[in-house]
């Protein structure tokens, strides 16, 4: 692995997409050339001061490409890292978001994963920080899986909160669905149609990226909308697949289970 694309869609997050950037000068690199790829689709894009900011940061490990797009949806923004990458022809592009900081050993668990199993595509949990004013969410919410035990092995889709895609992937004609723009659920869909044409994609247990969880989304009202959200999407994808008994099944399962989950979490 030479060429390193680092990927990181922001959107109307300065302080914490800074955070994100600043943790990526404590990781381990190695002898890669590094290039951080921010696409930016917020209403209000970062200034020309903050820019700047993040360019120095990042001078110290690789080099700083900054994309503003405006508020065109999460899955455009995720095509143009991909396509700065195709473009700049990198080896590999690991996606991190930017409300997530990366411990130091976090390519180079990715590496050693993607070598040892023989995957295209490798992913791993994120553990949510939660501010102390929230309570009974830092109790009961695991919003990644980042508490759970895994169990490593092959599956058939993946997140873009903590992944590293390989040089093949790269070489594909597969994209982000723009339908997905505004729902979520992009980088699902994504990572399950990869599956389908044999990429491999492997889940291993290390725990290197945690997410900065704001006061803003450290309430029950957001977690309630969270969890509806991503309802939806599996559902949307259970549709799209034409998987109707599963479809079926699932929407009872939920219907039935939802008010249960609440009330024991309240």
């Amino acid at each position: 692995m030479n060429k390193l694309v680092v990927g990181i869609c922001t959107c109307d997050r300065p302080n914490l997409v800074r955070l994100c950037v600043d943790s990526l000068k404590r990781v381990l690199f190695g002898e890669m050339d590094v290039e951080v790829c921010m696409v930016d689709s917020g209403n209000q894009l970062l200034e020309a001061n903050q820019v700047s900011d993040l360019r120095d940061m990042v001078s110290s490990f690789g080099r700083f490409t900054y994309v503003p797009i405006g508020a065109v949806g999460i899955a455009q923004a995720r095509n143009e890292v991909l396509r700065f990458s195709r473009d700049s022809n990198a080896k590999a592009l690991a996606f991190i978001d930017d409300d997530e900081i990366a411990g130091t050993e976090w390519i180079i668990h990715h590496s050693r994963a993607m070598d040892r199993f023989d995957a295209q595509v490798t992913t791993a949990p994120v553990i949510a920080l939660f501010p102390r004013q929230a309570g009974s969410m830092a109790r009961y919410v695991d919003l990644h899986g980042g508490k759970r035990k895994i169990r490593p092995g092959f599956r058939k889709s993946a997140a873009t909160g903590n992944v590293l895609l390989g040089e093949k992937v790269l070489k594909m004609d597969i994209t982000f669905d723009e339908k997905y723009r505004w729902s979520g659920g992009e980088d699902t869909d994504f990572f399950r149609r990869l599956h389908k044409t044999g990429i491999k994609i492997y889940k291993f247990e290390q725990r290197d990226v945690r997410e900065l969880v704001p006061g803003s989304k450290a309430c029950w009202p957001w977690y309630c909308t969270r969890r509806i959200s991503t309802t939806q999407q599996r559902l949307f994808s259970l549709r799209e697949r034409k998987r109707w008994l599963t479809l079926a099944s699932k929407v009872a399962l939920y219907m039935f289970l939802s008010p249960l989950r609440w009330c024991a979490a309240s």
